[in-house]
């Protein structure tokens, strides 16, 4: 009998966990407005010392243009200026500025990301001595018409945190 009522709160666990989980998951679609986190990796691992972190970001088809991208590092890392960032369909890199200041790198575009694309933002020769894994990541989007970097807009969106898994 007892078994029998660990099953069903275990059911119900995680009934109410996929509930909550839903809604979540279906906001990071290509429907949604707000770029998304969809992958990440660490090369050679988590464990690594000095390691390269790759942040997959998909830009979707109703979003505004990217104009600018700005993750922040946990505490415990140190960043180098080797960032490159590649459009993920096509593996060409993507002309990009990069500004680094403490814990935060700011990518600001040449050219406006359009919607629909999907990018990979590889962070090279990165420094691991903390023991936080988690990226914040912040995006800045272009005017209306997507061609021209708004100066006067330093208004940056936080689109969500993203961990970094084993190799």
């Amino acid at each position: 009998m007892s078994s029998h009522r660990l099953l069903s709160m275990a059911t119900l666990c995680t009934l109410l966990l996929t509930a909550v989980a839903t809604p979540q998951a279906q906001s990071q679609s290509a429907e949604g407005t707000l770029p998304y986190i969809y992958s990440n990796y660490t090369f050679p691992s988590a464990r690594a010392s000095i390691a390269r972190h790759t942040i997959r970001l998909a830009i979707p088809t109703n979003s505004k243009s990217v104009s600018a991208l700005k993750p922040t590092a946990p505490a415990g890392f140190t960043l180098n200026q080797k960032v490159v960032v590649f459009d993920h369909k096509t593996g060409k890199s993507l002309p990009v500025n990069v500004s680094i200041a403490g814990q935060t790198v700011e990518l600001s575009f040449d050219r406006a990301v359009e919607p629909g694309t999907a990018i990979d933002i590889e962070l090279n020769n990165v420094s691991v001595w903390g023991t936080a894994r988690y990226y914040d990541l912040a995006v800045k989007f272009a005017g209306d018409n997507g061609s021209r970097l708004q100066v006067a807009n330093d208004r940056f969106t936080n689109i969500g945190r993203t961990g970094l898994r084993l190799s």
